[in-house]
């Protein structure tokens, strides 16, 4: 099944939830639309539940993925966007694998942190639930 993101819009920030399996091009797309929405409504705070994916991203994916965003994500803050801050949850056994992604969107000037626990990611994030 290919990567479906539901991208829901509150008060204080993105919740997105992800199924399926990752595939560059639409994950790439599903950025865009996660930075767009967060400039249209002024939200800096996103939270993503990958707990119901099927697989982790591979090296090269994740090495491709952020390239493939950082001009995106630099034209969101020239026009004025501000810094993101991207919370992960993933299943535990994901959390390892998971890493390296967060890594390498903080190289591109994202504030990312990735949790298999709910309640720490919502600390980080400063949200209520991740539901």
């Amino acid at each position: 099944m290919p990567l479906h993101a539901e991208i829901e819009v509150r008060p204080d920030h993105l919740r997105v939830v992800t199924t399926g399996e990752f595939e560059l091009g639409q994950g790439v797309g599903v950025f865009a639309e996660v930075v767009r929405r967060a400039a249209e409504h002024g939200l800096d705070r996103v939270l993503v539940d990958n707990r119901q994916a099927r697989r982790p991203l591979g090296a090269t994916e994740k090495a491709l993925f952020g390239a493939s965003i950082e001009d995106r994500y630099q034209a969101y803050l020239d026009g004025g966007g501000a810094p993101l801050r991207i919370a992960f949850l993933v299943p535990e056994d994901w959390l390892m694998p998971f890493r390296p992604l967060a890594e390498t969107l903080s190289a591109v000037g994202l504030a990312t942190e990735t949790f298999s626990d709910p309640k720490a990611l919502c600390e980080w994030l400063g949200v209520d639930s991740v539901d």
